[in-house]
């Protein structure tokens, strides 16, 4: 998808299904807007959609679509550098053409013209989806540090630290992760209380 209103109307479409799998689900939801939840913040799809518009981003920008019948029936948002494609975000219509498996047919199609446009690595990012441990060849490791050069810049780091450990530690507990969930379950349920409260359709 070249033209920019129709990346922009494609990427609309993918997010929102995204953003409806992840929150049936109980996971978090990065792609909510303040409109759906009142808790979001909506930096990273706002983020995706100026790419569009910027000329040095646009050019790293690929939107990808599976259509059929003249619909979006699936989407993959990705960006490229360097030889590297990396996928951001990919979705389906969760209501047609499931049994199908859209989702698939478009991964290995994107994985063709990636590999003929000369890029040397399909990079999946950061997940433990069941489909990437299926199709990655290589498993990158991804550490993070924290250094504070001042005493409120120390406290800091060791709060962000203690708070990357704890998000590691709840990803590795099935227990843990099944509260998660169920608490995120809760808070979409109240936030579309609150949208119909004030008489909007949440979106």
């Amino acid at each position: 998808i070249r033209e920019p209103a129709a990346q922009a109307d494609a990427i609309d479409q993918i997010l929102l299904w995204k953003s409806n799998q992840l929150e049936s689900r109980g996971d978090r939801n990065p792609y909510a807007s303040i409109v759906r939840d009142p808790f979001a913040n909506p930096a990273l799809k706002q983020s995706i959609n100026d790419c569009i518009a910027r000329e040095c981003a646009k050019k790293r920008l690929r939107v990808w679509g599976l259509f059929l019948d003249g619909g979006l029936v699936a989407g993959r948002v990705a960006f490229t550098s360097k030889g590297r494609f990396s996928i951001l975000t990919t979705s389906y219509d969760p209501e047609r053409y499931v049994n199908c498996s859209p989702g698939l047919i478009l991964l290995v199609k994107t994985i063709e013209l990636a590999a003929r446009a000369g890029q040397q690595t399909y990079d999946f990012l950061a997940g433990e989806e069941s489909y990437k441990q299926q199709w990655c060849q290589n498993e990158e490791g991804i550490h993070c540090g924290f250094t504070g050069l001042t005493t409120v810049g120390r406290f800091a780091a060791f709060a962000g630290f203690q708070k990357y450990n704890l998000k590691r530690n709840l990803k590795s507990s099935p227990q843990a992760m099944m509260m998660l969930r169920w608490a995120n379950l809760q808070r979409t349920k109240f936030a579309t209380r609150l949208d119909r409260q004030r008489g909007r359709r949440p979106g």
